[in-house]
């Protein structure tokens, strides 16, 4: 009996056991019926792709492409870097909850690609100028240029809706140190163009720099020949005539004058002994003899050495080479009465400050001398920019003053035009900018190379009012 009940107990367990694995069965079974009747629809997915314009970055979500569910809500954060601001969302912008805010959102519905702007608070321009060594009274003055120019452009309401500012770098009159004026300008204040540097030598020293950073240079007063021809002279725009041009015109005057044998003093830099060639191969052309040419270096404190050598050859005439206004050599040649020769001097001497050189001034207006100097002749612009200047600083504009102006008027405009702050922008906007220019210096085209094509020169003396003063007076004007 005992054993009947055990066996019927194992049987009821295993029948208990049957039906829960058949229950087991037959609910998944109805679970997989279910599952393959009626599946879920999937939920589309959609790529967004973010990028930015110079002066910021998109954080949130960050930049690159992104795939989100559609319907989802991204949240977008543009952060603009030290001085620059947000401007707007452009693209793809239809679901962006407000293109002109930094901090917005946008709504996935489709596949975007959309693109934070930002704009310089303020637009910085770089400059290099001499306002220490041997050109620092020419440097000062050409600053001073810069700086009417942009509180004029300032006035009238900035570039791209931003402020000019001028970020200055001394030059030192010396190449190696306007060349790390240039890499602290580019490198670590961060301009996009340069006015200057003003010497040759630092902008032949500067070019290679200017072109692998793609920060464009615009001299006021590099004129050597040697500038065009380099590799990099694309990135260097010159608003001064090359040194062919003056020398012709000295040159000229020197036919014209029918002066049969010259002198030529020229300073030994590249710029000087360019102009030196490109005088003597005229002259020799012209069949003027030249009995002496001698070469100095600037800033000697004694040229009579050179003086005593030009007298002994007794020339019709004396040309003085000069990127700065050596004050002593004029001072020397009084002492061995050399003011019985005509001069012709070059473009450094018109400014010569009476009050510091009395005696060198002087000289200038008792001898015949002459110089030549890019000048407009009866430009309205140019008469403009010297009433500015004047009522600015109290003084009138000296030599390279309207160059520098017209430079910096010519990158506001080139910044305008390009429609950013950038430097290969900036670079081809200068060449459609530069075209028929109404400038202070006169009508400005650039060739393809950068140099300037077109220049007026006065032909000026220095004349004394009264005791002490002098005044520049331009006698004529000769146009290439």
């Amino acid at each position: 009996m005992e054993n009947f009940k055990i066996k019927k107990g194992r049987e009821k367990v295993k029948n208990r056991i049957i039906f829960i694995s058949l229950a087991v069965v037959l609910v998944l079974s109805v679970g997989l019926i279910g599952c393959g009747g009626e599946e879920e629809p999937e939920i589309p997915e959609y790529n967004l792709t973010i990028s930015s314009t110079e002066g910021g970055s998109v954080t949130t979500p960050g930049e690159g492409t992104f795939t989100y569910d559609e319907g989802e809500v991204i949240n977008l954060v543009a952060t603009p870097d030290a001085g620059y601001e947000f401007v707007s969302w452009t693209g793809d912008v239809g679901t962006i909850a407000a293109v002109n805010d930094a901090t917005t959102t946008i709504t996935m519905n489709d596949n975007y690609s959309i693109t934070a702007n930002f704009r310089a608070e303020q637009i910085r321009i770089g400059c290099i100028f001499d306002v220490t060594g041997e050109l620092a009274s020419i440097g000062l003055r050409m600053l001073n240029s810069a700086l009417l120019a942009i509180e004029e452009s300032n006035a009238g309401g900035g570039v791209l809706g931003a402020e000019l500012v001028l970020v200055f770098e001394d030059g030192a009159t010396n190449a190696a140190t306007a060349f790390e004026a240039y890499k602290k300008l580019a490198e670590v204040d961060g301009v996009q163009v340069i006015v200057g540097p003003m010497i040759s030598g630092a902008v032949m020293s500067s070019g290679a720099y200017a072109q692998d950073m793609q920060v464009p240079m615009v001299s006021p007063s590099s004129s050597s020949a040697s500038v065009h021809i380099q590799p990099w002279t694309d990135w260097a725009f010159r608003t001064c005539a090359a040194d062919h041009a003056q020398a012709t015109v000295l040159a000229q005057i020197i036919t014209e004058e029918g002066y049969q044998t010259a002198a030529i003093l020229a300073e030994d830099t590249m710029s000087g002994i360019g102009y030196e060639s490109v005088v003597t191969e005229i002259l020799e052309a012209a069949d003027v003899e030249i009995v002496a040419s001698m070469r100095y270096e600037p800033g000697n404190p004694d040229y009579l050495a050179e003086l005593e050598a030009i007298k002994d050859a007794n020339p019709d005439v004396i040309t003085l080479i000069s990127y700065r206004y050596d004050a002593a050599i004029l001072e020397q040649a009084d002492n061995l009465d050399l003011d019985t020769i005509p001069w012709l001097v070059s473009e450094s001497f018109y400014g010569l400050e009476a009050e510091t050189y009395p005696a060198a001034a002087a000289f200038m207006a008792e001898a015949n001398l002459l110089g030549a100097t890019l000048v407009p002749e009866e430009a309205p612009a140019y008469a403009a920019f010297e009433a500015a200047y004047e009522a600015r600083w109290g003084e009138s504009p000296g030599v390279y003053c309207d160059t520098v102006y017209d430079a910096v008027k010519l990158i506001a405009l080139a910044i305008e035009e390009a429609g950013e702050y950038d430097g290969a922008a900036i670079m081809e906007a200068l060449y459609e900018v530069g075209a028929d220019y109404d400038g202070a210096s006169g009508t400005i085209n650039w060739n393809e190379l950068g140099d300037r094509i077109h220049a007026t020169y006065g032909i000026w003396e220095l004349v004394e009012t009264a005791p002490g003063e002098y005044e520049y007076v331009i006698l004529e004007y000769i146009s290439f």
